[in-house]
């Protein structure tokens, strides 16, 4: 494994609230999911989850929309989490046939209340500052300083999440080549390269 860590002075954070967990590809688990890849997009994976869970987009606070691949099934899908109404809804989406796999309703606690919020709030920064970027841009810096462009790239995923280590949210940004696999965390407001990991796969 080989990691490169870079810290940024002075971060301030947006909201405390508990870490989110985000399951990421192994190095054989990214391998099986080039091989079946998805046919319907992130937007798409959504929209099945929100209709299926009778809440209106606008009344959403995503918090997971990722593409795994499910080594015990081997399907690969998309996993969509999200908050509405005092609920945490999680769905397991099938990426080829947009076939709802799994989902699971529960009441909103201490913790998701607090890490909704901190998402919230780094959204609205990241949309009214100057100097705010979408995930888009965070997609593209942390492409541009792997030296990569998005052609060259398998797999690729941008999501606010919260950092413990920061105490703030940022971009979460992941994308696979070859046998490796690059996350990057990247402030929302400035656009800086917090952390960058870089995985191979020996």
């Amino acid at each position: 494994m080989m990691k490169k860590n870079i810290f940024a002075a002075g971060i301030t954070a947006f909201a405390l609230s508990a870490a989110m967990a985000f399951g990421v590809f192994g190095a054989q688990s990214v391998s099986a999911a080039v091989q079946n890849p998805a046919t319907i997009t992130v937007k798409e994976a959504k929209k099945e989850a929100l209709t299926d869970a009778g809440i209106k987009k606008s009344d959403a606070v995503f918090k997971k929309a990722a593409l795994d691949y499910d080594d015990d099934t081997g399907i690969t899908k998309f996993e969509v989490d999200f908050y509405a109404n005092d609920k945490d809804y999680e769905y397991d989406i099938d990426a080829s046939t947009a076939k709802i796999l799994k989902s699971e309703v529960d009441m909103m606690d201490a913790e998701d209340y607090q890490e909704m919020q901190a998402l919230q709030e780094a959204a609205a920064a990241a949309e009214t500052s100057a100097q705010g970027i979408t995930a888009d841009q965070a997609l593209e810096i942390a492409l541009n300083d792997a030296g990569l462009t998005a052609g060259q790239v398998s797999y690729a995923d941008t999501h606010l999440d919260y950092d413990d280590d920061y105490g703030m949210t940022d971009y979460d940004v992941e994308f696979h080549v070859g046998n490796k696999e690059y996350s990057y965390d990247i402030n929302p407001a400035t656009g800086a390269i917090l952390n960058c990991d870089i995985d191979i796969d020996d």
